[in-house]
């Protein structure tokens, strides 16, 4: 059934305004902060941090990874160089701080009240992912003196192991508002990930601790086990992913590469990345791109599964928990752990993407995707983890592989690509990349411009973008 919902935008200076959908009758010129409660707000939070993830975010960090290039219209490729700072670095900046600026309100209102903890909780995690992704970006960041404007025009950006530890805060505490009883109403149809069910958003908020204590782990061998900790009480399951589904009908409301796909077209899926999955005879390659009909074309559209207007946008999910297992396994040394995990998390995988048929055939657009058997899925599954015979920088190569074809146009894998090299000695990391430009794939995206000329004060002196952020030292 088709849901509907008001969504009210909360913008960077903390007014609100009402967009034109039909979930409450809100007059747009009497919004204040004070004025909007916070079921309200929740939807505007996960519906505008998905659609940067699934927009913006997803299209600049997957070219950085030879997962899409850009193009300058939707003819003419561009030979894409790694910019700096540039219009769509501002948007990656501005899209996640004007969203997590809803989760701020959202705390802010039930610290006063203590009435509505269930969405405190879920603003508390969803927060501590925003964070988790714009550092794994930038680097240091803008923190503690962020959304409070009037006091600090100019918030001072936080150190990134000082964010780092704001983020596992952050998720203890909305673990925390989600396992003590309820004050005030549990959320319910305005939660458009799972529906107010607390016990899944915890599952969800262990598996970002995991996440983020990965990030690490150039620094600090301890998360390893600490990560390990948090997958035993993580998803566990594909019907646990904490994944928003985009509605279609509306522009507001459609996943941003449907948008992309059928009108815009600023970007295609790159045709390395579409010939990696035609080599490997992987199954997802109808879903995740439309096939040029010969492979000597430069791209390919983007496919269905993430290109329709209800698509999703995953935030976590089965499969990374079960990468990071697998990662973790292979770091003790445990083989068998490993390809055990690897398995699991390729099917999982396949199984979230491949076992419904999907988008459209029609007189106008073929971009349809059929369903796979699941004793496909299962052989498939068993042919790529099997590690037998392989080398240790065999092995890990493959785990990161398989992990960057599962996690297509999730921030992830470029986190990954640099935390791996730590596993594989003369690598820049995994899997390995050749780079559009220069010798390396980027360490790093720069401030951008515009708050570079806004801030004037407090902001880090700039880096180039190969330069690597702390955690990647």
């Amino acid at each position: 059934m088709k849901k509907t919902f008001k969504i009210v935008i909360v913008c960077m200076v903390s007014t609100l305004v009402s967009c034109n959908y039909d979930y409450v009758n809100i007059n747009p010129n009497a919004i204040t902060e004070d004025k909007v409660e916070i079921k309200y707000l929740l939807p505007t939070l996960q519906y505008d941090l998905a659609s940067a993830y699934g927009g913006n975010v997803a299209f600049r960090v997957a070219n950085t990874m030879n997962q899409v290039i850009y193009k300058f219209g939707p003819t003419q490729l561009n030979s894409y160089t790694y910019t700096p700072a540039d219009g769509t670095g501002a948007s990656v900046w501005n899209g996640i701080y004007s969203s997590l600026n809803s989760a701020y309100i959202i705390i802010k209102k039930v610290n006063a009240s203590n009435l509505g903890t269930y969405h405190r909780g879920i603003a508390k995690i969803l927060m501590a992912n925003g964070l988790g992704t714009l550092t794994s970006i930038y680097g240091d960041i803008p923190f503690k003196e962020s959304f409070n404007f009037g006091e600090h025009p100019n918030p001072a950006f936080d150190a990134q192991l000082d964010v780092y530890k704001s983020i596992q805060k952050l998720l203890d505490e909305g673990i925390s508002d989600l396992s003590n009883p309820l004050l005030g109403l549990s959320p319910a149809k305005e939660d458009l990930i799972y529906g107010g069910n607390a016990s899944k958003w915890i599952k969800a908020a262990h598996a970002l601790k995991a996440r983020y204590y990965l990030h690490l782990i150039k620094r600090d061998a301890s998360v390893y086990s600490l990560a390990e900790s948090e997958l035993n009480l993580a998803i566990s399951s594909n019907e646990e992913n904490c994944l928003l589904k985009f509605q279609e009908g509306n522009v507001s409301q459609q996943h941003p590469l449907y948008n992309e796909r059928t009108a815009t077209r600023n970007t295609e899926v790159d045709i390395s990345f579409a010939n990696l999955l035609i080599n490997k005879a992987d199954p997802r390659k109808d879903f995740y791109a439309t096939i040029p009909p010969t492979i000597d074309m430069d791209v390919a559209n983007y496919g269905p599964f993430y290109g329709m207007q209800d698509s999703y946008c995953p935030i976590i999910t089965y499969e990374e928990c079960l990468f990071m297992k697998a990662e973790i396994e292979m770091n003790k040394g445990d083989k068998s752990a490993t390809a055990t995990a690897l398995n699991s998390a390729i099917y999982n995988s396949l199984k979230r993407v491949c076992l419904k048929t999907v988008g459209e055939n029609n007189n106008t657009e073929s971009n349809q995707a059929i369903a796979i058997p699941n004793t496909e899925l299962v052989a498939y599954s068993n042919t790529q983890s099997n590690l037998a015979g392989l080398s240790d920088n065999d092995i890990w190569k493959k785990i990161f592989l398989e992990k960057y074809i599962a996690l297509f146009l999730q921030t992830e894998v470029w986190t990954d690509y640099r935390r791996s090299s730590k596993y594989v000695s003369g690598v820049d990391g995994l899997p390995i990349l050749s780079p559009r430009t220069g010798t390396t794939i980027p360490k790093r995206y720069n401030y951008p411009n515009s708050e570079v000329s806004v801030r004037k004060v407090n902001i880090p002196t700039q880096f180039t973008i190969y330069e690597k952020i702390w955690w990647d030292q």
